[in-house]
């Protein structure tokens, strides 16, 4: 890879393409251009002809402040004891046989088939020096690292240092491809700011016109990218794969802000430290955590994904450590270091994300006989609908009725097959009442679903020899699922098993309460294949890319809109959730006494006389938690209307991108707008840019996938985008070159549908990353 220069225009003969983002997808884009070029042959140099026409030489730009391929999410460079919530064996950044892509495919190995070749799945003697692209401090996943590293598996969690070395190889290996074609691409480390359309050609400069003395403006035909060390590129295309691109503060963050500075100045003032420390929501690994003092009270929002890696890298990554521990609940014991904070937790739920099953082997893929009949009428590539005319709640036809049913069934399959071995009729019986439910959510209830359970499981509803009554018998409850601490009073933790009042600390008794939950979790989560609850549950989080497919650019009714939201939540709580040792590990960290539950619908406030930030829930009785420190381990969702990424707010303040507005409610989303077919932004005016593209996470309320990882099997719906990505960009780029021979042909191979890369096929396997 070609370094920058300080003024990169395309010289004389040049067609120039820039990628924004030098992560995952912006990497995608970088083969899906090679594929797209040897589709049409040589890109060349003076004296052939390719899809760049005779003479003219193509030059990709690659602008990212981070390193390419890893990007800022999976640099190299973070701790190894930072896992990632993906499979080994379930992450590919590389077309298939089959694939749903205009270009052809190329094939290339999952992020364990390149870990195995280089040797990096063994004990750790093999490891190699961190330092090096293709090698990895022992490749070992950090669950195994009680007694020493162990084997990487196909379904290990592996480091996520060592998804970013895998990442690192690949756009080397694109770039090998294009060189091989004539194609130099061009790294430039720092952040693309501005972007602004060149101005047209005119007079002697502009094309030949019935009138050649006349000054007649043209179209322009690149725009110039402001870069901030100060240097700028001409493209004829742009890719924008930006990411996670942050937001403004919001009212509430903005005042937050303004007491915590005000306090740390009268603090000051007297010549004493700021009594309070706030870190701000990010990426655990991005965010100041060494401001959190060992020993002191920590209030954290959040339960999710940046919880669970905020917590090892203030316990493990301080010193403290996990050992096997036969006595104890967990299987595990915490040695502290002495240096890990005490951490009090909540989030809007309240409850920590559910931890993945243990299957030994890459997991199964639930069926959804239901939502995959609703995608095939409703999806992609069926019938057009119109924007805001499909209700997610209808009965007949909404996807969360088909969602729920789906999840019941397969709830029922197994359980029945772990009890009676072969469901039969009694998974006929009961698929009838699970069709001919009025109320699918209240299924549980349904005295024909509770009479085949018990007939299962010799309960007393079927006159079996099983005893107990019928509230005790195994059931998917979606409603309690979905509020998780709503089953909690007062009194039912350890306060109230031991007799002492639960109102005077209902923080501990909560946490108890937490705790025995947590229990329930990991022992449903050991049980694999066999826990009918994990299966049920494993729709729900499979749903989320499907039920996101049949929506897309704004399918669903207002109305039902919330309703879509409440499954993707939830199927991220059920479905993301940390590998099952990390819940292992926070139990634990429970019993230790370093991490406490507050409850759920937190509301946090500073008390300036203390000073403190206070934590209060209505599930522990708003009983007050005073703390000098808040950590938000979340992130803010990129939102265009407010964003904080210089070059996102210049291309809208420019009218080159506006939100995205579904349906006829005319209200703008956090998305920006595209043209789903070509990824090409929308403009103010309401027509597709004519250079400039967007592919990924800031489209999620337009998109399906836009954070979902390219899973082997699944025609990924990033790989679709990404190649749509490429191949509009090509067409554009070659296109405005006046040498350029663009041709029908670029992007085509025998069996490509044209138009629907991208925005065609299925991914009813998708969920997951």
């Amino acid at each position: 890879m070609t370094p920058r220069t300080p003024l990169d225009r395309p010289a004389d003969g040049e067609v120039s393409v820039a990628v924004v983002g030098a992560g995952p997808r912006g990497v995608s884009v970088l083969e899906r251009l090679a594929a797209h070029l040897e589709s049409a042959g040589s890109a060349g140099s003076a004296g052939t002809t390719g899809p760049a026409g005779p003479g003219t030489r193509l030059v990709v730009h690659l602008i990212d402040p981070a390193e390419p391929g890893a990007g800022e999410v999976w640099r190299t460079d973070q701790p190894d004891i930072l896992c990632m919530n993906t499979l080994a064996d379930a992450v590919t950044l590389f077309t298939e046989p089959g694939a749903s892509v205009t270009a052809p495919v190329h094939e290339g190995p999952t992020l364990y088939a390149w870990a195995r070749a280089r040797g990096l799945t063994g004990t750790g003697s093999d490891a190699a020096s961190a330092a090096e692209p293709d090698a990895a401090p022992d490749a070992a996943a950090p669950s195994a690292r009680l007694d020493g590293p162990s084997a990487l598996h196909p379904w290990s969690h592996p480091p996520r240092a060592l998804y970013g070395r895998y990442l690192r190889w690949c756009p080397d290996r694109a770039v090998d491809r294009l060189a091989a074609l004539g194609v130099d691409v061009r790294v430039h480390r720092s952040r693309a700011v501005d972007l602004h359309a060149d101005a047209p050609a005119t007079g002697t400069d502009a094309p030949a016109t019935d009138t050649p003395t006349a000054a007649t403006p043209t179209p322009a035909t690149t725009d110039t990218l402001l870069l901030a060390d100060g240097t700028s590129v001409t493209a004829h295309a742009t890719v924008l794969a930006q990411g996670w691109t942050p937001v403004e503060p919001d009212a509430m963050e903005r005042f937050l802000a303004v007491t915590v500075d005000s306090a740390a100045q009268m603090s000051a003032a007297i010549g004493r430290p700021s009594p309070l420390t706030w870190v701000r929501p990010g990426t655990p690994v991005d965010q100041d955590l060494s401001s959190l003092a060992a020993g002191a009270e920590v209030i954290v929002r959040g339960l999710g994904m940046g919880f669970t890696d905020a917590v090892t890298l203030l316990t493990v990554g301080r010193g403290g450590r996990f050992v096997r521990d036969a006595a104890a609940r967990s299987g595990l014991r915490y040695v502290p270091s002495g240096r890990e904070p005490r951490i009090v937790a909540s989030s809007h739920r309240g409850y920590p994300f559910l931890p993945k099953p243990e299957f030994g082997a890459m997991p199964p893929t639930p069926s959804m006989p239901r939502l995959t009949a609703l995608l095939d009428r409703f999806g992609p590539g069926g019938p057009d609908t119109e924007p805001g005319s499909l209700d997610a709640t209808d009965p007949g036809t909404g996807v969360w009725p088909a969602v729920v049913r789906d999840a019941h069934e397969e709830f029922l399959r197994t359980l029945l097959t772990s009890t009676v071995g072969t469901p039969g009729p009694l998974l006929d019986r009961a698929r009838a009442v699970i069709d001919a439910a009025r109320d699918p959510e209240s299924l549980h209830r349904d005295p024909g679903i509770r009479a085949v359970i018990a007939e299962a499981v010799g309960g007393p509803a079927a006159g079996g020899s099983g005893s107990g009554d019928d509230a005790a018998l195994p059931c998917l409850d979606i409603p309690a699922l979905m509020d998780p601490v709503g089953a909690y009073r007062p009194g039912d933790g350890a306060a109230g098993g031991t007799g002492a009042d639960p109102g005077a600390d209902p923080v501990a008794d909560f946490t108890a309460w937490v705790g025995d939950r947590l229990v329930d979790d990991l022992r449903e989560a050991a049980a694999g294949r066999d826990s009918a609850l994990r299966a049920g549950l494993r729709v729900i989080g499979a749903a989320r890319t499907p039920v996101h497919l049949i929506g897309q650019a704004g399918r669903y009714t207002a109305a039902s809109r919330p309703a879509v939201a409440r499954l993707t939540a939830f199927g991220q709580m059920v479905g993301s959730g940390p590998p099952a040792f990390r819940t292992r590990e926070l139990l634990a960290l429970v019993d230790a006494g370093v991490v406490r539950f507050a409850g759920a619908h937190p509301t946090v406030v500073v008390d300036p006389e203390a000073p403190a930030f206070v934590l209060t829930s209505p599930t522990t009785g708003d009983h007050p938690v005073a703390a000098p420190a808040l950590l938000d381990a979340w992130m803010h969702a990129p939102d265009v209307r407010s964003s904080a990424d210089p070059l996102t707010a210049a291309l809208v303040a420019a009218g080159r991108v506006r939100p995205f507005t579904p349906g006829a409610d005319g209200r703008p989303t956090r998305s920006p707008d595209v043209d789903l077919p070509s990824t090409r932004v929308i403009g103010a005016d309401g027509t597709p840019d004519p250079r400039v593209h967007l592919v990924g996470i800031p489209l999620q309320e337009l998109r399906a996938g836009t954070t979902v990882s390219p899973v082997p099997g699944t025609d990924p719906l990033m790989l679709r985008e990404t190649d749509a990505a490429a191949g509009s960009a090509l067409r554009a780029a070659l296109g405005a070159h006046p040498g350029a021979e663009p041709g029908a042909e670029l992007g085509a191979h025998p069996g490509a549908e044209p138009g629907v890369a991208g925005d065609g096929g299925r991914a009813d396997g998708g969920a997951g990353a």
